[in-house]
């Protein structure tokens, strides 16, 4: 006799960000950047995440979380300026 998988119900978007501790906007982005979904619909098509291939997306890199969700700016550097009341203030 086979036997039968438990059901696994997909996540909606607010699912995800809920899981992830993030906004719908962030999980969107994650879509746009590879995240697996189904789309259901046409035009404004629903979107949803199967558990597994969450977990394995997400933990795909050797265990670390495999995107950048906002890539760190390129740090600017003011020109170094004396203290006040320094000698070179005064020159």
């Amino acid at each position: 006799m086979a036997t039968v998988a438990p059901e696994r119900r997909l996540l909606k978007i607010g699912d995800v960000a809920a899981r992830l501790n993030c906004s719908e906007s962030t999980v969107r982005r994650l879509v746009d950047r590879g995240l697996p979904v189904l789309r259901f619909g046409h035009k404004n098509c629903s979107l949803r995440v199967d558990p597994g291939e969450l977990e394995s997306w997400l933990y795909s890199n050797g265990g670390r979380f495999p995107i950048l969700l906002h890539p760190p700016a390129e740090r600017r550097v003011s020109p170094a300026r004396p203290l006040a009341g320094s000698p070179e203030e005064a020159a």
